[in-house]
């Protein structure tokens, strides 16, 4: 019994995206990097429950996480609305397709880096 409740306390502190709340700063491809536009406001939160959520700059979106053992990150396709927006605000847009390719996160002082399979980098702020 004692083990289980030790375990249950390590996986928990294991998941540090629960209940943190990000500011896109840049979206990196190779050599190609692209800065958000900090009108635009889009966010990434991570909930306790494995939920994602956002704001893209045009559209509010949310899908399901999760970290493994092994400490890499994975979210699924997100559902969004479907509504248009300001052209300088298109960069958030572009994460619903990189969401399901990420494998990896790095966390330091206040940023996060999401990684996907096809090397693309989106570095957040926390709010």
């Amino acid at each position: 019994m004692l083990a289980g409740l030790f375990l249950g306390a390590t996986m928990q502190s294991v998941n540090k995206l629960a209940g943190t709340n990000w500011s896109l700063v840049k979206v990196s491809k190779g050599t190609d990097t692209q800065f958000a536009d900090t009108t635009c406001h889009t966010t990434l939160i991570f909930d306790q429950k494995g939920r994602y959520s956002g704001y893209s700059g045009w559209n509010t979106f949310s899908g399901k996480y999760s970290i493994t053992s092994k400490g890499k990150l994975a979210m699924n396709n997100p559902i969004r609305t479907k509504r248009a927006g300001r052209p300088g605000c298109m960069l958030g847009e572009t994460l619903y397709d990189y969401f399901p390719k990420v494998n990896s996160f790095s966390l330091w002082a206040d940023t996060l880096m999401i990684s996907t399979t096809d090397h693309i980098k989106m570095v957040y702020v926390k709010k």
